[in-house]
């Protein structure tokens, strides 16, 4: 388990410091959340269902992808070495203004994507608190979520911006 010292420094290839200790707590966030893809989904569409979140998909199926695309941007965020501070190289902007585009396109207005974000939050933070970790590696998986998710918001909303004469919306 990750211990309070910070130890066998590495850098990552977009020239970052990487502490060891919390490459691999992020990396047991990521098998975590991996074998957590249903539990993910149950959490989300209940929370949808029970706050009245219009405009949002109806199968199983969709929601299961919808999932897997945030899972799939989170991995990409640990395992590239990320330093979620900056747009650069980050996966979880791109998929934000991704998904605000394609939200967009779909009618979806920006208050409901805003409100489904805070329930994915919610079931991510909930599965990482409850995975019983020690404090150190709960906080430093917490922490990096925050994090991915502000991204996440931030893209969206760039997703979202009214598009330019060239028909795409501003990237930044």
């Amino acid at each position: 388990m990750l211990g309070s010292k910070r130890v066998g420094r590495t850098e990552g290839k977009d020239g970052l410091e990487v502490h060891s200790a919390e490459r691999e707590c992020l990396e047991r966030m990521c098998d975590l959340i991996g074998g957590s893809e249903e539990l993910l989904v149950g959490t989300v569409t209940e929370a949808v269902e029970e706050h009245g979140v219009e405009h949002m998909p109806r199968s199983v199926e969709a929601w299961r992808e919808s999932v897997r695309g945030l899972s799939d941007a989170i991995f990409q965020a640990v395992y590239a070495h990320l330093e979620l501070d900056g747009p650069r190289n980050d996966p979880v902007l791109a998929y934000g203004i991704v998904r605000g585009r394609v939200q967009n396109g779909r009618g979806v207005r920006p208050e409901d994507w805003t409100a489904l974000i805070a329930h994915y939050r919610r079931a991510y933070l909930d599965l990482i608190a409850s995975a019983g970790c020690p404090p150190e590696e709960s906080c430093a998986c917490r922490d990096f979520l925050e994090r991915v998710f502000d991204r996440l918001e931030n893209g969206f909303a760039l997703g979202c911006e009214p598009c330019s004469k060239g028909g795409r919306a501003a990237e930044g």
